[in-house]
């Protein structure tokens, strides 16, 4: 090649490693700029997570609080339905068991200063039932031997009518929904509002807040609700004698789609036996179905039995609907164990049937109780001449509320060979939202046809 067209080409050309520094150089640029691109956008990120992360932590702890109330007043009682909401035509003696539910303030003693609201309801806790929702069966005993149908204990009981047996297949579920209200994002700062619930002027004086849809606390203009809901899982009265402990706890952001880690009857829904099966909160809060399988106040069985050495006599299905006529005989020494599809607010079982309003939605069961028991929503009649039976003490069974004992025998016994009939006005059974056991009001009555021997 000519030496002019060397000295050229040198010219045009750009030297080799002149050309790498310069792709380099390029590169680093680009690099730097994608670097600090994304810096920014995980300190952005980062940013949010933390705010959105205290909000959510304030909900958290005002879940909290709902889940330790419940663990505080050992499950009784099972939702504070009744401190947001007055039902429609209850008479003033259906009130909330704490009027303080529900609410928390910065100053407590003042009640001043509302910063969150947790509503809370329990489902499970069923000592009689299987994890399928099914009844367990009759032990052969006593004594009775160990087994699927009687507790683990050192002296075993018959599921059936146990009295202080954490049940297995069915432990208790607290459901805590914790609410705050937080600032907007297009306001300024991110602030936690205080005082930002729509409600009463005067929040020591009433308790309830204006509820969307008579549902969820609502926040003020310019303030949207931060939620968090708990689902935990709860064993009390353990039959090895361990002490009361919380098993788990699962948090969900949204309340319409929670898990139960088990078996429950919820209210509205039914018996839930799949964890994959979902639960809505709301459903389950403030349920006022009456239909069959939906409605806690059913009655679902009735275990004859005699109290004391726990021998069962007969278990009678219930399901199929009023009257039901036992089969058989029954000894006149039986004790009956009745048992609804899940909790029942037991002071309903005092009811004003005719009689004074004095004995109605009572804690102390003033209208089961002898010569008054004329006002009680279970009662008992001899066929022959429909004269009640007042020799009846009405017991429900704490902390699960599923069963109640009829102690038949006490007072005025029984007489072989006559026949008997028990009427559950279950129009007037309510739960803990004061949903009824059947769309029957009045003197409607489930009725159980039974013969003594």
């Amino acid at each position: 090649m000519p030496q002019y067209y060397r000295q050229f080409y040198r010219l045009t050309q750009p030297e080799t490693g002149q050309a790498g520094l310069l792709a380099i150089a390029i590169s680093m640029i680009i690099m730097l700029v994608l670097v600090g691109g994304t810096l920014s956008n995980l300190s952005a990120m980062d940013s949010k997570r933390n705010i959105v992360d205290r909000r959510s932590m304030q909900a958290y702890y005002v879940a909290q609080a709902g889940l330790q109330e419940a663990l505080a007043t050992r499950m009784l009682p099972r939702s504070n339905y009744l401190s947001f909401i007055s039902p429609a035509g209850a008479p003033a003696a259906v009130q909330p068991y704490y009027s303080n539910s529900g609410l928390v303030f910065q100053q407590p003693g003042t009640r001043t200063g509302l910063i969150g609201a947790y509503r809370y309801v329990i489902v499970g806790g069923d000592p009689s039932r299987k994890a399928d929702g099914s009844y367990y069966g009759i032990p052969q005993g006593p004594p009775f031997s160990p087994g699927p149908d009687v507790t683990s204990s050192a002296t075993p009981t018959p599921r059936l009518v146990t009295f202080q047996s954490n049940p297995p297949a069915s432990p208790f579920f607290v459901l805590s929904n914790g609410i705050t209200c937080v600032k907007n994002v297009n306001t300024a700062g991110q602030d936690q509002g205080v005082d930002q619930f729509i409600g009463p002027a005067n929040l020591t004086l009433a308790n309830q807040l204006t509820l969307s849809g008579g549902l969820v606390p609502q926040c003020q203009t310019g303030y949207s609700p931060q939620e968090v809901t708990l689902v935990a899982q709860v064993s009390l009265e353990q039959e090895s004698g361990a002490l009361d402990k919380v098993n788990s706890v699962r948090m969900y952001r949204d309340r319409t789609k929670l898990s139960l880690p088990g078996s429950a009857f919820v209210p509205g829904q039914g018996w839930v036996s799949s964890a994959n099966t979902v639960v809505n909160f709301d459903t389950a809060w403030s349920s006022q179905s009456t239909n069959a399988g939906l409605t806690p106040g059913r009655p679902t069985r009735l275990v004859f039995f005699k109290f004391g050495p726990n021998n069962i006599y007969k278990s009678v299905d219930l399901t199929g609907g009023s009257p039901v006529t036992v089969p058989g005989t029954v000894p006149i020494d039986a004790s009956m164990m009745l048992d609804f599809d899940g909790p029942i607010d037991y002071r309903s079982l005092s009811s004003n049937l005719g009689g004074s309003m004095s004995y109605f939605y009572d804690s102390d069961l003033a209208g089961c109780k002898g010569g008054a028991s004329t006002n009680c929503a279970i009662k008992m009649f001899a066929k022959t001449n429909n004269v009640q039976y007042t020799g009846m003490m009405v017991v429900p069974i704490m902390p699960y509320l599923t069963k109640v004992l009829l102690l038949a025998p006490l007072g005025n016994n029984l007489s072989s060979g006559n026949a008997y009939y028990l009427n559950i006005y279950t129009g007037n059974v309510r739960s803990f939202s004061y949903a009824p056991g059947s769309s029957a009001g009045g003197n409607t009555a489930f009725t159980i046809n039974f013969t003594t021997q």
